[in-house]
Formats: C-alpha cells, structure tokens, sequence
C-alpha cells in the first residue's frame, strides 16, 4: 500500500489510506497457497455468530513452519457436525471461503480449520481473541458488547449453537469452563426477557445455566434454524413429529438410552407402568419419566 501513496503530499497518507481500506474487495498473503479472503468491514450477524462459535469452542494457532514461512490456524472441534455446518456457512457468507469438515482421527468429534493468516488476524485484531488458551480470558468482544442487540443475540446464538444443549426435560442448557463467557451470554439472555437458573459450579463441569423452553418461547432466536437444538426446542414448544422426534433423540457417546427403545418396549410389553418399563431397559425411573413425558408430546 505504501508504494502506491508514497508521492502523496505530507499528512494525505492516513486519508488516502483508509480510502484504499473502504473499496478493498478481497485480501490475500503472499503465501503461496493463500486464498483470496472478502475484505470485511463492518460487523455483520454472521460476523457475530462466528465470534461466538470461536468463543465456544475455536482455538487460534501461530507457529513456525519453515526458516522463512508461518503457520496461521484457526479451528473449531465439535462433536455435533451439525453445528459446524452452520459455521461453514457463516464462514462462506462472510470470508467468501469454503471449508471441508473433517473427522478426528482420535475420537468421535469433527474438524473444521481454516489455515488463513487473513482470517486468523480478523479474529485476534477485531475481536481481541487470544492465540493459545481462551479459557481464562474468552468473553464478548467489545465491539459486539458496544452494539445493537441484534449483535449481541447473534454473539450468543453462535456460542449455543456449540456449547449448548437441550435435554430430555425440555431445559435449554449451557455449560462452560468460563465464567465471563457464561455471565455475558446470561445477561443478553436476561435482558430479552428469558429467565435464567444457575446451577453450582463444579471444577471438572465448569458453570451452568438453564431455561426452561416452555416458558421462555424467545430461546429459538438464540438457536440455529438448521440445528438439532432448534428442532428440539421447536419440539418441546408446539410438538413433536414421531419420525422427527426418533431422529432427535438417538443413541449419543454418553447415553446408550433412546427414544426409539422406549417406544418399541412400551409397545412389546402393551404397558405404560414406569418400573416395568425402567425394568426391562436397565434405566432408573427417572429416566423413564423423562422418556414418557416426551413420548405425550408426540404428534400421532
């Protein structure tokens, strides 16, 4: 840039410059495999829920690569390829790039990195993220805390599309290892009317927060549309459709107990009685109970 302005006239460098920033299109590194990246400039919703994806659950990485070359990562694991399909889009909207999700060679989750020194300094530069560990640090950015509400709901739809869940109670959930990132979030939350529980903080679960979907219908502007979350608490609001609700509520890392089993027993025993029930799935009765409230939702 330099070069072009340098036989402006004294003090016309800073304007000129910013004139040149205004109508850039796209930016590039000079690295050989560098991708042209759409040049950003202002904050956008999608802009909004990457920053909270990142905060989630993104790490940016710089190291050395070779005498003369760096190393420019940016990468989200989650173990919900859902959620990283919206991210994908998010990104191709916004940075104009497309990214492949990869599984992990090491365990159930799935990958989605970005090796773009340009994207990597739009995440530390913009919205102050820190290469390395977030944990003590990750909070809202100050540009999207200094914005509209819209900003701040999209910051936050980000972050829940990937830390958080809807269990079998029909509780939107978030769990994380940062309080700063917890409160900011509840205090967006708080202020669109929905109420909030906190639970205890443990040191190996981190802190928690739920809201119970029925009685704060406002959550579904905090979820993605195309996320399992989504339909979930779309579910628990207005009903669920059986083939729907099966697909939903499938067998996951940490639960062999699923919707699917509970229908097919009920039916093979002809019976509702919640022991016989926990009995023959090698379930506690409280499960049952969650299994059977979901299963009167249920649109026939």
């Amino acid at each position: 840039m330099n070069s072009l302005i340098d036989f402006l006239p004294s003090g016309r460098y800073e304007i000129e410059k910013w004139k040149i920033i205004e109508i850039t299109e796209f930016l590039i590194t000079g690295a050989p495999k560098s991708k042209p990246v759409k040049a950003i400039h202002n904050l956008t919703s999608e802009l909004a829920k990457i920053a909270g994806a990142h905060a989630a659950d993104g790490t940016l990485a710089m190291a050395k690569s070779g005498k003369t070359s760096n190393m420019y990562r940016w990468a989200v694991t989650d173990g919900n390829v859902f959620s990283l399909l919206s991210l994908r889009e998010w990104v191709k909207s916004t940075f104009g790039l497309t990214i492949e999700i990869k599984k992990s060679l090491y365990d159930n989750s799935f990958l989605f990195i970005v090796n773009s020194k340009v994207v990597l300094r739009y995440l530390q530069k913009f919205f102050d993220f820190k290469v390395g560990n977030k944990t003590s640090t990750v909070s809202i950015p100050d540009i999207i805390k200094k914005s509209s509400c819209e900003f701040k709901r999209n910051f936050a739809l980000g972050v829940l599309t990937f830390d958080g869940c809807v269990d079998l109670d029909g509780n939107l959930r978030f769990n994380v290892k940062s309080k700063k990132l917890l409160e900011c979030v509840a205090e967006i939350m708080q202020s669109d009317g929905i109420e909030i529980t906190f639970s205890k903080p443990s040191k190996k679960r981190g802190w928690d927060l739920r809201c119970k979907i029925t009685e704060n219908k406002k959550v579904l502007n905090y979820l993605d549309k195309n996320s399992i979350n989504w339909k979930k608490t779309y579910g628990f609001l207005y009903g669920f459709d059986k083939n729907e609700a099966i697909q939903l509520f499938r067998e996951t890392p940490i639960s062999k107990m699923t919707l699917s089993k509970f229908i097919e027993t009920k039916k093979i025993l002809n019976t509702s009685d919640k022991k016989i029930l926990a009995k023959n799935l090698h379930v506690d009765i409280r499960t049952i109970r969650k299994y059977s409230n979901l299963f009167n939702m249920i649109k026939f």
